[in-house]
């Protein structure tokens, strides 16, 4: 469900608009705000064009990917376009067929984990975020393209090992700690089990009418995440663990410049 669509409007213009995020990935969905400007001239006014990316994941994307689909569409704010990246083994031809266009968009959002990206598509896809394009990256897409600098600085905490970067969590007192690379816990996600949400701001746009603390249902948390760990607004916490304990952003976002990016 969307909520507060003209304050979200109002919180990230002129530099940002709306986008819809999805916390999916076989998880739970939510949608939220982020992008640049008035939508495309094809989409009215109070839609965002969004294209969601798919082809490759260690998960099922193809169950996923027309997931995410439905729930932005359902949601009415959103018109949707899907691109597959072409699938793994995929002849060179394929690849170089391959031109999903961002500058056509609003927002990108990526249910992608696989194969590195070619470099005009990468050039063409940090040119686009660089100008103001919205990005959100959902649950495995984190994993995806290790080496990719700009992408690692899009995301900022990524499925990275222990000696990656920094990590972030907060402490019993809500206090934030930031961990050096090698010190602390790694990468990782428990089992699937309830565990209690906490909203860190409430008066964000996206969280915005959220009770303080609510229950999520069965679902897998990670924890330990790595990257540069830089300018992240974190919305959302949880326990990766049943036990207490430390808590891990479960969801944030990443200022650059004129850019968004989110992160689940």
């Amino acid at each position: 469900m969307v909520k507060n669509t003209k304050t979200a409007r109002q919180f990230f213009r002129p530099r940002a608009a709306k986008v819809g995020l999805l916390l999916a990935g076989g998880v739970t969905a939510a949608l939220a705000a982020v992008s640049a400007g008035t939508a495309p001239a094809d989409v009215p006014a109070d839609q965002i064009k969004v294209l969601l990316i798919g082809g490759q994941n260690n998960h099922d994307w193809k169950r996923s990917t027309p997931f995410m689909q439905g729930i932005l569409e359902k949601a009415g704010h959103f018109k949707v376009a899907v691109n597959h990246a072409p699938e793994i083994n995929a002849p060179q031809s394929a690849w170089d067929a391959w031109q999903p266009k961002f500058k056509g968009f609003d927002c990108v959002v990526s249910d992608y984990n696989g194969q590195m990206w070619p470099d005009r598509i990468k050039q063409e896809f940090v040119s686009y975020v660089a100008s103001g394009g919205g990005v959100v990256v959902i649950h495995a897409a984190n994993n995806s393209f290790g080496g990719w600098k700009e992408y690692e600085q899009m995301v900022g905490l990524l499925w990275r090992g222990k000696d990656f970067g920094y990590s972030l969590y907060l402490d019993e007192a809500g206090k934030l700690v930031r961990e050096n690379p090698n010190e602390g816990r790694g990468m990782g996600h428990g089992g699937q089990y309830d565990w209690i949400m906490t909203t860190r701001d409430p008066n964000h746009a996206i969280t915005s009418g959220m009770p303080l603390h609510w229950m999520h249902k069965h679902d897998e948390l990670y924890h330990g995440q790595r990257g540069p760990a830089e300018n992240i607004h974190i919305l959302l916490t949880a326990y990766s663990d049943p036990a207490p304990g430390n808590m891990s952003p479960l969801f944030g976002g990443r200022l650059m410049g004129r850019a968004r990016s989110w992160s689940t």
